[in-house]
């Protein structure tokens, strides 16, 4: 009963959350390799048994005086043919606990085991000695083991978030993915670099829930979001300037009345913000887009434009 009204009241959060770029639902299109996977976290203090660890229904993340947690994620997607090449890979947490932070986001290091021997480890049985690509550290520390572990991408966690989180894409990520390994066995390391007095990052485990147990996700463009050209009702100029900054000016022209709806959209194909949505005359239009205002983050995003039964989509990229 108890894990059930958690639940409820995770995605009662997360509705209140819709406006952040990384609280979206995941596209279910993208969800891919759950399979056989497993998970857990390890500290290197051991005060929480690896048992426990193995079992828990949230996995951790942490850089503290008092405790330094790690996750770790492996997939297994021997029989999975989505991914290729051309495909962008993403890590995805549902977050259910990033409270109390000191900074206004946390990010998240991900790295990836490059040995592919060490990726047989067993999710009840793992602490920090034995975790692969570890070696000893002082306490509430870490070390990684520099020739099995590579660098692959970060998630940045803003404060108070509850839902859906998303990786930055990456060549690293997609050649781990495709090129590294070659077992079709993928052991993820989650941990933050810069230590801080702030609280945990949680996210659920695949033994909470099949549907917000992290997946990796995939595609070459946002699902239902191509670029397009003007059509018959309406004309949008690509936002100036662009690449930007802090903010950006969409301008678009109507050559009739119409309800207009202007929307913007991650790489993801998940809805960040309306811009737009109301009936306008005939004219140009100005409409100024604002990182801070919107809680945007640096990506690569896209402006949707309907008017009656035209449309019109442009890419915008926003920058560090």
């Amino acid at each position: 009963m108890k894990k059930h009204l958690r639940h409820i009241l995770s995605i009662v959060a997360a509705v209140f959350l819709g406006m952040n770029a990384f609280s979206q639902d995941v596209p279910d299109t993208l969800s891919t390799s759950y399979l056989d996977g497993a998970d857990a976290y390890v500290c290197n203090d051991e005060k929480i048994g690896p048992d426990d660890m193995g079992s828990v229904e949230y996995l951790v993340v942490r850089n503290h005086e008092v405790r330094m947690r790690i996750t770790f994620l492996r997939f297994d997607i021997t029989d999975n043919s989505r991914f290729n090449p051309a495909d962008q890979a993403y890590i995805g947490l549902y977050v259910n606990h990033a409270e109390k932070m000191g900074d206004p986001f946390r990010e998240i290091a991900v790295y990836g085991l490059t040995d592919d021997a060490m990726d047989n480890w067993d999710e009840t049985m793992l602490t920090y000695n034995t975790a692969p690509g570890l070696s000893a550290a002082a306490l509430a520390d870490y070390s990684l083991v520099g020739s099995k572990t590579s660098y692959l991408t970060k998630l940045t966690v803003p404060a108070d978030t509850v839902g859906w989180i998303y990786s930055d894409p990456t060549t690293e990520m997609d050649a781990f993915i495709n090129d590294v390994n070659k077992n079709h066995m993928l052991t993820f390391i989650l941990l933050v670099e810069e230590p801080n007095t702030g609280d945990e990052v949680r996210f659920d485990s695949k033994e909470d829930t099949d549907t917000l147990r992290a997946p990796i996700l995939h595609t070459m463009e946002p699902i239902g979001i191509v670029e397009s050209k003007s059509t018959a009702g309406v004309r949008m100029k690509q936002n100036f300037p662009n690449p930007f900054v802090g903010t950006t000016t969409l301008s678009y022209y109507l050559k009739e009345a119409e309800h207009v709806e202007l929307t913007m959209y991650n790489m993801l194909g998940a809805k960040v913000a309306t811009l737009v949505n109301e009936f306008q005359e005939t004219g140009e239009y100005n409409v100024n887009v604002d990182v801070e205002r919107l809680k945007l983050y640096p990506g690569i995003y896209f402006a949707k434009i309907h008017v009656g039964s035209s449309s019109q989509t442009i890419k915008m990229n926003i920058c560090e």
